[in-house]
């Protein structure tokens, strides 16, 4: 049996709050078997290493789905607010006909992405806007996004201790 604190996507919310202000992660996240690459790991170090891991999966996922709809350029930190705005705009208007669900997709990691990892303070409300959607439609997107994120860090986590 696996002895290893399970983290929520409420968890991985708050750890998203405290790194954009410069604090640890909440700690079921650094006491994660995947934080702790080895015995000696300090919270500093595993707070290092989740942030990095935690947003590469996102950002990598967000690149998939745009190239999945043809949208060659990622812009990884856009430089200001209007570009953030014109990124969500273009990634909620982005329609593959073939494929609703690529469409789907990438609301969903775009909304997570720019809601949480992107540094300029953009409120929701003018994300949802871009969106072309009310508030509480985008903030669903983000859940949707933020409970794929720590299925997939779960499932790294399995991975990694097999």
């Amino acid at each position: 049996m696996i002895d290893d604190p399970i983290f929520t996507p409420d968890h991985l919310r708050q750890a998203f709050i405290n790194w954009r202000k410069g604090v640890l992660a909440p700690p079921i996240i650094l006491e994660s078997r995947f934080a702790h690459r080895n015995a000696g790991t300090t919270h500093y170090e595993a707070n290092q290493h989740m942030h990095d891991v935690v947003n590469g999966v996102m950002l990598r996922r967000l690149r998939r789905a745009r190239i999945m709809l043809g949208i060659n350029h990622v812009d990884c930190a856009p430089p200001n607010a209007q570009a953030v705005l014109s990124e969500v705009h273009r990634d909620f208007t982005m329609m593959h006909r073939n494929s609703p669900n690529q469409s789907r997709t990438l609301r969903t990691w775009s909304a997570v992405y720019h809601q949480l990892v992107v540094r300029s303070a953009v409120p929701t409300a003018a994300l949802a806007e871009a969106a072309e959607l009310d508030t509480a439609h985008f903030k669903r997107y983000v859940t949707i996004g933020l409970d794929e994120l720590c299925a997939e860090l779960h499932e790294h986590v399995t991975w990694s201790i097999r």
